[in-house]
C-alpha cells in the first residue's frame, strides 16, 4: 500500500510540473512600442498598456515600423515619438505597431537616414543640418538670423517653401516629409562672459560639423570648433572649448548650466527639424491606413512644438536658479557682423528665397 502511495503521489507531482510549464510563457524583451507601458508608470496591467485581443484589435500587427532618434528617453522629442506610436496603434486597431528607438540605438542621423533609403530604418527625426547632405536646400534652415520666431519658422514649413522641399526631398532621396519639428532657437552658453560683439573675439565655441555654423562663427571673430555632441561637457570642463550652442532646452537637458554660467541670448539659428519616413516602409503599410500614418505623423510634429515651448519656459528658470547671467544680444548688429556667411553661400542661401522666407507674415 506504501509502495502505491508513492507511486500516486510522484505521478501527480510530474502531472503538477507538466502543466505549470505548459502554462508560462516565455518572457519578451522590453519593447519601446505603444504596447509597452508608459515610463513610470505604476499601473503596467491596465488595457492601455497592454491590450487584450478582441474582435476589433488585431492579434498579431500586419506591419512593425521601426523609429530611430538620436537623443535621450527624457526628452520631449521622445514623448512625441511614444504619442505617434500610441496613436498609429490606437487609429490601427493593432494592425500597425511603431517601436520607438532612441539615443541612437539604430545609428547616428546619417546612418539612419541611409537605413531609411535601404528599408532597415522606416522612421528617423533628423537634424535639417544632416538632410543637407543628401538635398542641400534643406540648408535654408540654418540661414542665421532669417527666422524671427517660432511662429514665422512655422509658417514658412508649414507653407509653400517647406512643401517644396518636402517634394524635393521625396523626389531626389525617396523620403516622405511627415512634418517639422522644433529645434529650437539656438543661444551660447560659455564659461567665459559673451555680452557684445568682441567677446567673439578668440572664443573657442564648439559647432556641428556644418559648413555654414562653421562659417557663422568664424566670421563674428570666433574659433570654430567641431566636435561630437558627446564630448561637449568634458571639454568645456577641461577648457578644451570656451562655449557651445544649444536651444534653451537642450542647455539644461544636458546640465551644461553646471559648468557654464553664462548664457547669451543670440538667437543665432531657429531650427526646423525633419521627421521623416522612408517611401520603402510607406508601401509597407496597408493601403487604407496610409492617410491615417501620414496625419499622426503631422499631429506629432504639432504635440512637439509644443512641449518645447513649454520646456523653454522652464529652462529659463531652472538656469536662473542655477546662478547663470543670461545676456539678450543686440541682434541687430550680430546680423549685419554675419552678411557676409549669404554672400559666401548664395548657392545654398538663394537671395530670393531669403528674401521670401523674410517677407513671410
Amino acid at each position: 500500500m506504501g509502495k502505491k502511495l508513492l507511486a500516486i503521489a510522484i505521478t501527480l507531482t510530474m502531472m503538477v510540473t507538466l502543466f505549470a510549464g505548459c502554462s508560462g510563457g516565455a518572457s519578451s524583451p522590453a519593447s519601446s512600442s505603444a504596447a509597452a507601458p508608459a515610463q513610470g508608470s505604476s499601473d503596467a496591467t491596465s488595457p492601455a498598456a497592454n491590450p487584450a485581443p478582441s474582435s476589433s484589435v488585431a492579434a498579431e500587427p500586419e506591419v512593425v515600423l521601426k523609429l530611430g532618434h538620436g537623443l535621450a528617453e527624457t526628452v520631449v522629442l521622445h514623448q512625441a515619438m511614444l504619442s505617434y506610436a500610441e496613436k498609429v496603434a490606437e487609429r490601427s486597431n493593432g494592425r500597425i505597431r511603431v517601436d520607438v528607438y532612441a539615443n541612437a540605438q539604430l545609428g547616428n542621423e546619417r546612418d539612419m537616414v541611409e537605413g531609411m533609403q535601404l528599408g532597415t530604418v522606416d522612421i528617423v527625426y533628423s537634424a535639417t543640418s544632416i538632410m543637407a547632405n543628401f538635398v542641400p536646400a534643406c540648408s535654408i534652415f540654418d540661414a542665421p538670423f532669417l527666422y524671427r520666431d517660432s511662429n514665422h519658422m512655422f509658417k514658412v514649413t508649414d507653407g509653400e517653401v517647406g512643401q517644396k522641399i518636402a517634394d524635393e526631398i521625396r523626389t531626389n532621396q525617396g523620403l516622405i516629409t511627415l512634418g517639422f519639428m522644433d529645434s529650437g532657437q539656438r543661444h551660447i552658453f560659455s564659461t567665459k562672459p559673451v555680452k557684445t560683439l568682441d567677446d567673439f573675439n578668440g572664443l573657442k565655441i564648439r559647432t556641428m560639423e556644418n559648413e555654414l555654423q562653421i562659417a557663422l562663427f568664424n566670421t563674428l571673430g570666433a574659433q570654430a570648433t567641431p566636435m561630437a555632441f558627446g564630448e561637449v561637457y568634458t571639454a568645456l570642463q577641461q577648457g578644451t572649448i570656451d562655449a557651445g550652442e544649444q536651444p534653451l532646452q537642450g542647455i539644461t537637458g544636458s546640465k551644461f548650466q553646471e559648468i557654464c554660467k553664462y548664457v547669451a541670448l543670440t538667437g543665432h539659428v531657429y531650427g526646423a527639424n525633419l521627421f521623416l519616413m522612408g517611401e520603402k516602409a510607406y508601401e509597407k503599410v496597408p493601403e487604407d491606413l496610409r492617410e491615417m500614418v501620414l496625419e499622426e505623423g503631422m499631429n506629432a510634429c504639432l504635440l512637439q512644438r509644443q512641449l518645447v515651448a513649454k520646456e523653454n519656459e522652464k529652462a529659463i528658470k531652472m538656469l536662473e536658479d542655477a546662478g547663470v547671467e543670461i545676456t539678450q544680444m543686440d541682434q541687430t548688429a550680430l546680423m549685419e557682423k554675419v552678411q557676409p556667411v549669404y554672400d559666401q553661400f548664395s548657392n545654398l542661401l538663394p537671395p530670393d528665397l531669403v528674401a521670401e522666407i523674410a517677407a513671410v507674415q
